[in-house]
This record gives C-alpha cells, sequence and structure tokens, in this order.
C-alpha cells in the first residue's frame, strides 16, 4: 500500500513540473498570428485534429492529417518546406 502512495505522488509532481516547464518545441499562438504564419509561403501547415474535430472549424489553409494517420502520410508531406503542426483549441 505504501507503494501506491509513492506512485500517486510521484505523478502529482510531474504533472506540476510538466505545467511549469512547458515543452520549448510547442508554441502557442493566437488566431491573430495563426493569420499571419498561414501567410508565409515557406512553410506547409498540417492540422492533426480528428477529421470531426476540422469539420466542426475547419480552417482552409490546413490540410488535416488526424494524427494517428500521421505516420502513414509523411510520405505526402513537403522535406523542403518547414513544416507547422497546428491543434487548434
Amino acid at each position: 500500500m505504501e507503494y501506491l502512495y509513492y506512485i500517486i505522488l510521484t505523478f502529482i509532481i510531474f504533472l506540476v513540473l510538466r505545467r511549469l516547464f512547458p515543452t520549448n518545441w510547442v508554441r502557442n499562438i493566437t488566431t491573430t498570428e495563426l493569420k499571419k504564419e498561414l501567410k508565409e509561403k515557406d512553410r506547409q501547415f498540417v492540422d492533426v485534429r480528428t477529421p470531426r474535430e476540422d469539420k466542426e472549424s475547419h480552417i482552409k489553409e490546413l490540410e488535416n492529417i488526424p494524427l494517428y494517420q500521421l505516420p502513414q502520410k509523411l510520405n505526402q508531406l513537403s522535406k523542403e518546406k518547414l513544416l507547422s503542426f497546428a491543434r487548434v483549441e
């Protein structure tokens, strides 16, 4: 039973640290910033939401490739362009 407490405590500490130190390669942007980014011609934007989520709020400039399909569709993505992956919330 004591191990369970340690596991729960460790998990809680992990969640707190994850909130305090977010991944530095993930960048949250505003709608205004997204509009500016979409004007960049040297990028390819991919929306990794599910088809249902995409249908609810589709952005025409984003190509929808659900996250679970991404490994199979990597060959469809440009290797020359900087890829930006978007999950709109």
